[in-house]
């Protein structure tokens, strides 16, 4: 989860000078309520003190007080200040939640695609590799309208593809550097050295119909 600091300075003559105490109260503005009642803050060098928020959400805005107490009075700081905002996605053709749908009810997923997975990082991995490969064309959707449903399983697809078959990267390592037979239980490679990534044979089937025409011998690889 995001955070967001929030930081107070003191200064006695124009000059940075350290406290006896500090303390913080924070609101969330849009419900009112208090989320930090007179937390300490930290001093994190002369005169300067700082409390980390864990954002309850992203989006949110504060009204926060700080209470800095110096030579036995207390002095008052108010403010408002914007908290994290929602991180921008990197992903092209669905959502994470979109991902989460699809995968709520395809078998197996569940062992692979769960919470501490990294979600965003096997789609957006998922999504270049589709893309690199070159085999495909995907038309951006007219304004208001979304990718087709075959697209985003696609990539829902490889990314499964990604974290179920942790070997194929080395596998592909080998072959790239010209081994035809590798292991104990001596693997044995189709060719030298694989002119495209590895894609899950369920993704390629889903994007048949966008296949680009005149397109040579495809390598895929069973889930």
């Amino acid at each position: 989860m995001s955070v967001t600091y929030f930081t107070r300075t003191f200064g006695v003559g124009g000059v940075l000078t350290d406290v006896t105490s500090a303390v913080i109260t924070i609101v969330r503005t849009d419900t009112s309520a208090t989320i930090v009642n007179a937390a300490a803050m930290t001093n994190i060098s002369t005169g300067v003190y700082q409390y980390a928020l864990t954002d309850p959400a992203y989006d949110l805005t504060y009204d926060h007080t700080e209470v800095l107490t110096y030579d036995g009075a207390a002095h008052t700081f108010n403010g408002t200040l914007v908290g994290s905002v929602t991180p921008s996605s990197s992903l092209v053709f669905l959502t994470v939640a979109e991902a989460d749908t699809y995968f709520a009810t395809r078998l197996g997923a569940s062992e692979f695609w769960a919470s501490g997975t990294e979600k965003e990082a096997a789609l957006g991995t998922a999504e270049r590799q589709i893309v690199a490969t070159d085999r495909w064309t995907f038309d951006a959707p007219a304004s208001g309208e979304d990718y087709d449903d075959e697209i985003k399983y696609a990539v829902c697809e490889q990314a499964l593809f990604l974290l179920v078959d942790t070997d194929s990267f080395e596998r592909t390592a080998l072959q790239t550097q010209g081994v035809v037979e590798a292991g104990i239980v001596a693997e044995k490679y189709l060719f030298n050295k694989p002119d495209t990534t590895p894609i899950a044979q369920t993704a390629v089937d889903l994007l048949r119909p966008y296949r680009k025409r005149g397109y040579g011998f495809v390598y895929t690889n069973d889930e």
